[in-house]
């Protein structure tokens, strides 16, 4: 490659390997503009220990920049400014050379000017050396660490990845709508917010009874206790919110932020602050709608529900300050244990003097007269004599020592620890590309993050947008999560969970009653760690899974009729293969269910399709289908029809449906 380089250089030009083309100065035709690789960003440490930001281009594992050259594409080869600074050093350091021989006056400036002129000439190479070092690692990032833009093909199955991914699961119109808009259009669509002002309503029923308006047995909230507020109530309106929003993106960014940074649970909540539980429930969609990360640690400072319940910010006082919450602020909400190459961030001294600066937030009982009517509540205050005066010290000793006085100070100094985002990066990385994220690559979203100012929703568009997100080594290598699971599977099917007493409403109660089987209701967790995917995969709990796909495909006809389904729905406008309708039906479940299946699978679901299990008797036996009436049963080929008059129709998809929700690729992303 270095001589190929010098060639370059405008030696012979003519004798370079027709594969990379012709080129002077250093330069590369690019022959397949699909495999450019641009903007790819790093920070690098330059010898002066100034940290610099980069962007390059890559051609292959070529770095350089990328521009537009006589109607062709044209990379020019960072490898250039390295030769470049060598032949800057080689010219300095004969002038050197020439000038130390000159005892004159003149000479003797000369001479000095030189060795400046080397000295820079020097620091260049050194820089321009390093870069390059910098830059070869970028461009040799393997796809499933890349953060550079994805430029393939944007079908079904890419718009599936993110529908799994950053909304739940989509239907297969869904995804038909998302591969024929494009992958920056339906990022751009999917990230939008818009109003939910119908869901809104509804939420503001659910919150105080559970129920929706138009259910006969709705008690309306009470309009003058603000503290009407029934904590299962909010699950369910959680839940009608992921299930039918427009715009389910800002739904799971909500999971996202209540589950990864300090998990806070309705347990906790009192009588007299249940208000305080709609706090938290907007603190977290004002996150996921702005994806203001620094508003949000501020929010966090003083949640009641969060901070003052959970985390015993409300008996945190400067005669006996407790430091639960200055604890879990630095492991879980910002900088995390450790960085990014793996060494400690915090100590308990900046526990200690962090949960000092966090002193005076209190809840004082209050009796409230609203015209007449004594409400009762425990509201939130802040009292200078419960906080402790005078300044405080974080992270002592290092480049980011600050002094700080109170939670805002805080906040302030920690958003300027650079593990932070490092901290952000490793959560985002793992939870929605891919669990093998490096140091390196830690280090590159990192930057990203504090360029876009800790706006995530930013942060999170150019993940979905990346080559890393759609490589074949980031594919099912992410478990769903119990409720992601639940919730994918009645968006990607459209089966409804139905209740045959109120069938205008969906039994948002039984949905709350399996999550809580599976482990995993909302607001719900069992530590302020949250939820974790692979918790979920046990044995006990594929049972649990098993037992709540069994009950929502027992669900009667009838009461599946009153939603609007029919299972005959799910193979509407079904392409025949000419293989049969056993393959066909088989083929297009799978596809709605997101399932990759081999030849050999294939042909396992559809000898279920096409035989019915009879049990083994005398006659049986004498006809030669079973050995004996010890053996339980036999297999009678029966044949499938893609009809809904064919007699065994139904009983087969809906067993169809529930042998896919035990295949090992269905629970995973």
């Amino acid at each position: 490659m270095v001589k190929l380089d010098k060639i370059c250089l405008g030696l012979i030009p003519f004798l370079l390997s027709p594969a990379l083309g012709l080129c002077a100065s250093g330069e590369v035709n690019i022959s397949n503009i699909n495999d450019l690789t641009q903007d790819v960003e790093f920070e690098v440490q330059l010898s002066s220990g100034q940290t610099v930001t980069k962007n390059i281009d890559c051609y292959g594992s070529t770095p350089g920049t990328y521009k537009k050259s006589k109607g062709k594409s044209i990379l020019v080869k960072l490898s250039g400014d390295v030769t470049k600074a060598e032949s800057q050093v080689k010219k300095y350091k004969a002038e050197v050379k020439k000038f130390s021989k000159q005892k004159s006056p003149a000479g003797k400036k000369s001479l000095k000017k030189a060795k400046n002129k080397l000295g820079q000439a020097k620091t260049k190479l050194a820089d321009a050396k390093i870069v390059q070092d910098q830059a070869n690692e970028a461009c040799s990032t393997p796809d499933y660490l890349a953060l550079s833009k994805y430029k393939g093909n944007f079908g079904i199955e890419q718009a599936r990845i993110l529908c799994n991914r950053f909304r739940f699961g989509c239907s297969l119109d869904e995804l038909q709508h998302a591969a024929s808009q494009g992958l920056d259009a339906f990022v751009d669509e999917m990230t939008q917010p818009v109003s939910e002002g119908g869901l809104d309503n509804d939420f503001n029923s659910m919150k105080c009874d559970g129920k929706l308006p138009n259910d006969p047995q709705h008690q309306p909230c009470d309009p003058v206790d603000f503290n009407d507020v029934y904590s299962p109530g909010v699950r369910y309106g959680l839940y009608r919110y992921a299930l039918l929003s427009p715009r389910p993106y800002f739904w799971r960014m909500w999971m996202f932020y209540s589950d990864e940074f300090m998990a806070a649970s309705t347990n906790n909540s009192s009588w007299c602050t249940r208000y305080a539980i709609i706090d938290h429930f907007n603190m977290l969609r004002n996150m996921a709608l702005s994806g203001d990360f620094r508003s949000f640690m501020h929010a966090w400072s003083s949640d009641i529900m969060g901070n003052l319940e959970n985390l015993d910010g409300g008996v945190n006082i400067a005669l006996q300050p407790n430091e639960n919450f200055a604890r879990e602020q630095l492991e879980l909400g910002t900088v995390g244990v450790i960085d990014a190459n793996g060494n400690p961030v915090y100590g308990d001294f900046d526990i200690a003097q962090s949960a000092l600066a966090n002193t005076g937030w209190q809840l004082e009982y209050k009796e409230l007269d609203y015209g007449g009517t004594t409400v009762y509540a425990c509201l939130r205050g802040y009292f200078d004599a419960l906080h402790a005066q005078g300044p405080k010290y974080l992270f002592s000793g290092t480049p980011y020592q600050a002094v700080v006085y109170n939670h805002s100070d805080v906040v302030n100094a920690v958003m300027n620890h650079p593990a932070v985002a490092e901290n952000i990066a490793r959560k985002l990385f793992r939870v929605f590309v891919n669990p093998y994220a490096t140091p390196k690559v830690l280090k590159q979203l990192a930057t990203k993050i504090r360029s876009a100012n800790f706006n995530l929703n930013e942060v999170v568009r150019s993940l979905m947008k990346s080559k890393a997100m759609f490589a074949a080594g980031s594919q099912n290598s992410l478990m769903r999560d119990s409720y992601e699971l639940l919730i994918g599977f009645f968006k990607s099917t459209g089966i409804p969970l139905a209740d045959e007493n109120y069938p205008a409403k969906w039994n948002y109660e039984w949905m709350d009653w399996r999550l809580d089987d599976l482990g995993m209701r909302p607001l719900l967790p069992k530590t302020i760690f949250g939820f974790y995917p692979e918790a979920q995969a046990g044995a006990a709990e594929v049972a649990d899974r098993r037992n709540v796909f069994n009950g929502l495909l027992l669900q009667s006809t009838q009461s599946l009729a009153t939603k609007g389904f029919h299972f005959e729905d799910l193979l509407a406008g079904m392409t025949p293969s000419g293989t049969g309708d056993a393959y066909d039906t088989v083929n297009r479940i799978a596809q709605i269910m997101g399932l990759q299946l081999n030849e050999a699978q294939k042909q396992e679901y559809v000898q279920y399709m096409i035989h019915n299990a009879q049990q083994c008797s005398n006659w049986a036996v004498q006809q030669g289908k079973c050995a004996n009436t010890s053996q339980p049963y036999y297999l009678e080929l029966v044949g499938f029809v893609a009809n809904p008059n064919f007699s065994n129709f139904e009983k087969k998809v809906r067993g169809l449906i529930l042998m896919m929700t035990r295949h090992p690729l269905f629970g995973t992303k």
